[in-house]
């Protein structure tokens, strides 16, 4: 039995990173980026998330948002992710590692789900 999973040809795979550029499907992006499976946005704030709407245009096309830092990171404080949580979107904080990872993971399991990188 075949399980390899099918991926969209089109769809967003980060496939690298080093400093502040990301690659991202064969193109290289500075950060500040956001990533879904079907664009990129450069991003107009530069490092923190404080407000939903921050990234509402990502809102019908993201209930999961991964955010990446390149020098470490520090979770979201509890009253900023209920904020987030309010407007029905999860959000997590990583380094850039991990968010790529598993940005990767859920958008080819078809998630609806958005990365950014700071």
């Amino acid at each position: 039995m075949d399980v390899t999973p099918l991926i969209r040809s089109d769809l967003n795979i980060i496939q690298s990173y080093k400093g502040d550029v990301i690659k991202v499907s064969g193109k290289f992006y500075k950060t500040p980026i956001a990533v879904t499976g079907d664009a990129i946005y450069a991003l107009e704030f530069q490092s923190h998330l404080n407000d939903p709407a921050q990234i509402s245009f990502l809102s019908d096309q993201a209930q999961i948002i991964l955010v990446g830092y390149k020098n470490g990171f520090m979770p979201a404080p509890p009253y900023i992710q209920q904020k987030f949580r309010d407007v029905g979107v999860t959000i997590d904080v990583m380094d850039y590692g991990a968010a790529a990872r598993t940005y990767n993971v859920l958008a080819t399991e078809g998630r609806p789900v958005a990365v950014l990188f700071f």
